[in-house]
């Protein structure tokens, strides 16, 4: 299974909660009957505008209704759940095997139905040693983190059963998230995740970014343990990553906090001091598309074929991915953008070693040493020595050597 695969069980699950037992057994036969998923279809496709052409009109407790919910437990919820996992699979890569614990204590904030907290119970159990799991999901909304308690309870058992040996704990409260707001919340966690909330904190206020970055600040303060980590998952819309960059920049320079990935390194944002304000940093990955999502796409219009998402992990330890790839060989960089391809040559944006630079390779330039260029994709690591500065652009030439780091 891949990594963004959705669990067939949990999507079973999900159909049984919002649609009934019924719709389950039907589930379980192939398609479901678009006359059965028709009201929820309408509710995904009002939530879909709200995220995005409608921000301004989506409701600060949305998850309060019914019909909401619903929409969002069966469609997104599992568009969302690959990406913690995503994150956790760049936090596994560690040459020092960070997940690799008897015991992980999770903090969800802004938990809402309970993406996060259930795909990091999933990752952890099927690809970890983790024998207890202890997690506390944090919500202004009641309805939503009931139906977080009730979703995670029932298939923390379906991997129970799986895994006699595992131990699996929740804790809910009701809690408005600001800074001065965050008591009631005991001891220190090995994972906090931030999903989807950071955007929402604050917004429209003046001195907004920086409010959120002391947001940060406070809860890795307050909560982070001294080998834990921050993961912020945001939307990937120009808007909410530029100014998630923004917000790594003033953490970055203000706190202790280090960032683990996506960025190499430490340095301020290359991409915001260098592009332009049509620039923005977020990931797509390709992903296989649960059957009700493939069928509620093609009643509402949409096309959901890929995951993308901004997002950037902290921790105070120092620790980055690019450990994992320290053996490498030259100077070690990011894709942000993918590959394009014209007459004669190809290029990509890559950032790294404090810059933000268009890499091309011209067709008559191709050799057997720098023949892995062509290969790079959004997100990828990959080395490179030899390579030529133009004053516009890096140029991989005949001597240039490109190394991709292993997926």
């Amino acid at each position: 299974m891949m990594i963004t695969d959705f669990p067939p069980e949990l999507e079973r699950l999900i159909v049984q909660r919002t649609l009934g037992e019924e719709a389950a057994r039907q589930f379980e036969q192939g398609l479901l009957p678009n006359r059965v998923l028709a009201p929820l279809a309408r509710a995904v496709a009002e939530l879909s505008a709200r995220f995005t052409t409608e921000r301004n009109l989506l409701p600060a407790k949305y998850t309060d209704s019914k019909a909401a919910r619903a929409a969002y437990l069966l469609y997104f919820l599992p568009a969302n759940f690959p990406k913690t996992a995503l994150l956790l699979d760049e936090l596994a890569a560690h040459p020092d095997s960070l997940l690799q614990k008897e015991h992980i204590r999770i903090l969800d904030l802004g938990s809402g139905v309970g993406t996060a907290t259930v795909s990091a119970l999933n990752y952890l159990a099927r690809k970890t040693q983790v024998r207890s799991i202890e997690a506390v999901a944090v919500d202004s909304s009641a309805e939503a983190l009931a139906e977080c308690r009730s979703l995670a309870t029932e298939f923390a058992q379906l991997l129970e059963d799986e895994s006699p040996n595992l131990s699996f704990k929740l804790a809910t409260i009701v809690k408005s998230l600001k800074v001065d707001s965050l008591d009631g919340i005991n001891g220190s966690f090995d994972i906090i995740i931030a999903s989807n909330l950071l955007n929402e904190l604050f917004s429209g206020q003046e001195g907004s970014l920086r409010d959120r970055a002391r947001f940060i600040k406070s809860v890795a303060q307050k909560f982070l343990a001294a080998d834990g980590s921050i993961l912020i998952i945001e939307p990937s819309l120009r808007s909410t990553t530029r100014e998630l960059q923004m917000v790594r920049d003033l953490v970055v320079a203000e706190s202790e906090l280090n960032i683990y990935s996506p960025c190499l390194f430490d340095d301020l944002c290359p991409m915001l001091r260098e592009g332009t304000e049509r620039d923005w940093c977020h990931s797509a990955y390709p992903w296989h598309r649960p059957q009700t999502i493939k069928q509620i796409d093609q009643m509402i219009g949409n096309r959901k074929e890929s995951l993308k998402f901004a997002y950037m992990i902290f921790r105070r330890d120092g620790k980055q991915l690019r450990d994992a790839v320290s053996n490498l060989p030259g100077s070690l960089w990011r894709a942000v953008g993918d590959m394009q391809t014209e007459k004669g040559r190809s290029f990509i944006y890559l950032c790294g070693e404090g810059s933000y630079r268009r890499h091309t390779l011209l067709k008559r330039d191709r050799t057997p040493e720098n023949r892995a260029f062509e290969d790079i994709e959004r997100g990828d690591i990959a080395s490179i020595s030899g390579y030529i500065e133009k004053e516009k652009e890096t140029r991989i030439g005949r001597e240039t050597t490109v190394t991709k780091a292993k997926e």
